[in-house]
């Protein structure tokens, strides 16, 4: 997500490391994950020129891993922006790898009207903010004729107080939500991104 008025992008779930961690246990699994993600976080970094990027929790999976070492060496060619993690569950490493990394680390951020959590369940709305966050992976499903033939596809959902994420990276998963009316949904599919 883009904020035009603070020039920042906030990618939400990149779980940078997930296909080497299952590679680790045993769980074949494509170099390709991994490689699509950072190609796509390129691409927008290209497009929109941000000053600031949020990661909003779960940039990294799990422990370092040669993915987290390959990301360092992409976060080397945007050297004008500025990166912070919010943290989130899977963000184990410790604090001094993020430094590293050259990551600001909090828990929450403000972002003009915006408030940046990573679990909205665990954390709550505040008052004054409008609060975006992550973790849940949200999808809505498609149902085709006759209910035969469905989809689920990942989401962007917004109700009044609140705002959740899709996960960015391509190996995460999707939870399917249940938005209520007044609710804004938008679908993800492909490179299209569509209201619901």
């Amino acid at each position: 997500m883009y904020i035009p008025d603070h020039n920042a992008l906030l990618i939400s779930d990149l779980h940078v490391g997930k296909a080497g961690h299952f590679r680790k246990n045993g769980i074949a699994l494509p170099e390709t994950v991994g490689t699509n993600n950072m190609w796509n976080l390129s691409a927008l970094m290209d497009r929109y020129e941000p000053s600031d990027v949020y990661f909003m929790g779960d940039l990294c999976h799990s422990h370092s891993n040669e993915e987290v070492g390959q990301f360092a060496d992409w976060k080397a060619g945007y050297s004008t922006a500025r990166f912070t993690l919010i943290r989130g569950n899977h963000d184990i490493l410790p604090q001094a790898d993020y430094i590293k990394l050259g990551l600001e680390v909090a828990d929450e951020q403000e972002v003009g009207p915006f408030r940046l959590i990573h679990d909205l369940e665990e954390m709550g709305v505040a008052e004054g903010t409008y609060t975006l966050s992550g973790h849940i992976h949200p999808c809505v499903r498609l149902v085709g004729n006759r209910r035969v033939n469905t989809m689920r596809l990942p989401c962007f959902w917004f109700a009044q107080q609140f705002g959740v994420l899709p996960a960015f990276g391509d190996f995460t998963g999707t939870h399917r939500v249940r938005p209520r009316k007044g609710d804004e949904v938008y679908v993800c599919a492909g490179k299209t991104v569509k209201k619901f």
